[in-house]
């Protein structure tokens, strides 16, 4: 447990500690930001959008060693934006992001928020719920799109129609996966 852990209200001044066995070598916490090898995160994804990754060599006590006898050293950090906080009935927390994160080997405890100084205490979240909430979000977006596309009379009633009633379907059944 750190301090910043106990007292969130810390991370205003101090950056949260990082393990530096998960990141990339020449990687330093800010408090609003991570910087991997003199590459600010944040710019990373002001300048290419998210998602975006980063990939770097890994710590590691004897790097030249190991890269000689050829261990994996490579390490990517995904950089992805939280488009929507959602607390269910049921008090678990989900978040909508901008990617997928299915079948990735993920270390969500090494997770960092980015962009802001946040001072609420750690919540857990569930990388599956992550997952389905996504696929609902690319469901709502295939529905925006499908209806800009009736008002400019690029598809007809019956065609939007028919996106509608897929993204329904499709959305409650995710929702039951939650």
């Amino acid at each position: 447990m750190t301090l910043t852990t106990v007292l969130p209200s810390l991370r205003r001044s101090i950056p949260d500690p990082i393990e530096r066995r998960a990141w990339p070598e020449h990687t330093d916490a800010e408090v609003r930001d991570v910087t991997v090898a003199g590459v600010s995160l944040t710019r990373l994804a002001e300048l290419e959008g998210t998602p975006c990754v980063m990939t770097g060599d890994l710590a590691h006590p004897h790097t030249q060693d190991a890269r000689r006898r050829g261990i994996g050293m490579d390490v990517t950090v995904l950089v992805f934006r939280v488009t929507l906080r959602v607390d269910s009935q049921d008090a678990r927390r989900l978040a909508l992001v901008d990617c997928t994160t299915h079948d990735l080997p993920i270390q969500w405890e090494h997770c960092r928020l980015i962009g802001r100084a946040s001072t609420a205490k750690q919540a857990m979240f569930s990388p599956s719920a992550l997952d389905v909430a996504h696929r609902i979000q690319q469901q709502a977006d295939e529905l925006d799109q499908a209806e800009q596309d009736l008002v400019r009379g690029r598809i007809t009633r019956e065609e939007f129609d028919l996106v509608w009633l897929h993204a329904y379907e499709a959305t409650a059944s995710r929702r039951r996966e939650l």
